[in-house]
């Protein structure tokens, strides 16, 4: 008669162990948002996440990059799909050399959406605030030569690129403009 209780009390403390854990899983993207804007690191920060939380390994695929993705790697695996505005953008293999429990799959399944959701919503914030900058930018200049030096500014930056150049098309020539 004393071990039934025992049991009993594993099953509880596992099922609440595995609530807890699928909780965990769906707050990713809200602990992800805390640290970054740019839909790329928000979602590589929540494949690191779910490495800290599970014992698998996390693959992105970029839609950019790579048309056709590869095979998962591991006998265990669940592909999250993200879209940005309805069209593919990455995937993230979950990939695992045990079963993934039930409602570890659940909860994946479900951070899915949640992280469409997301990168959606990161995309068109950042390009409401490029659009701002712009015309800010646009606006603030003495000339064309100084608004469009500025707008480019505004653009390299948020391309994170080391240096950009405006051409002007004129009569079948490039004319750099800024």
């Amino acid at each position: 008669g004393a071990v039934a209780p025992l049991e009993a009390d594993r099953e509880q403390h596992s099922v609440a162990g595995t609530w807890r854990l699928a909780g965990a899983i769906l707050r990713l993207p809200e602990r992800a948002l805390l640290v970054t804007d740019r839909p790329d690191a928000f979602l590589e920060h929540v494949a690191d996440g779910l490495e800290a939380l599970l014992p698998v390994r996390v693959e992105i695929s970029w839609a950019s990059l790579d048309m056709d993705p590869p095979a998962p790697t591991m006998p265990h695996h669940q592909r999250l799909n993200v879209e940005l505005n309805e069209a593919p953008y990455a995937l993230l293999d979950v990939l695992s050399v045990s079963p993934l429990d039930e409602h570890v799959r659940f909860s994946l399944e479900h951070l899915s959406a949640d992280l469409t959701f997301h990168v959606d919503a990161l995309t068109v914030r950042r390009m409401r605030r490029v659009v701002r900058e712009l015309r800010a930018a646009m606006t603030s200049g003495a000339d064309m030569e100084s608004a469009a030096y500025s707008a480019v500014e505004v653009a390299r930056r948020h391309m994170e690129a080391e240096a950009a150049v405006l051409l002007l098309s004129t009569s079948s020539q490039l004319k750099p403009l800024a």
